[in-house]
């Protein structure tokens, strides 16, 4: 199964928000900072901010990309870089609900990371 990294964003979009996460994304990048992660959702009941940056299989964060995912990890973010194979086997749902998180968290590569449960 083909998912392009729109189908994806839009996909976890609609799940988070009907988790109760207040999502934002950037339509048209044109005016944004380079490279900033695709998705920013804040859920206050679990009080909780994360970052995601989504690519299909096998892609690679471009530099700029990789450079904030880095800065934020740095900085004591949640942050996440997401694929279609993640959304298949529960780990973005089990993500939003919190099910395999545990205090501080740090920058996940879901398809190469081990997350804490």
């Amino acid at each position: 199964m083909l998912v392009s990294e729109r189908e994806l964003s839009q996909t976890v979009y609609e799940m988070a928000t009907a988790l109760g996460w207040k999502c934002y994304r950037t339509w048209l990048s044109l005016h944004s900072a380079a490279g900033f992660p695709d998705l920013v959702a804040v859920h206050p009941g679990q009080k909780r901010v994360l970052y995601s940056e989504f690519k299909r299989e096998g892609a690679k964060p471009r530099a700029n990309q990789q450079a904030w995912l880095d800065a934020l990890r740095e900085a004591g973010q949640e942050v996440y870089l997401w694929r279609p194979s993640d959304l298949l086997n529960g780990t973005i749902e089990a993500v939003l609900r919190a099910d395999c998180t545990t205090g501080a968290f740090a920058f996940q590569d879901a398809t190469t990371s081990t997350m804490d449960g």
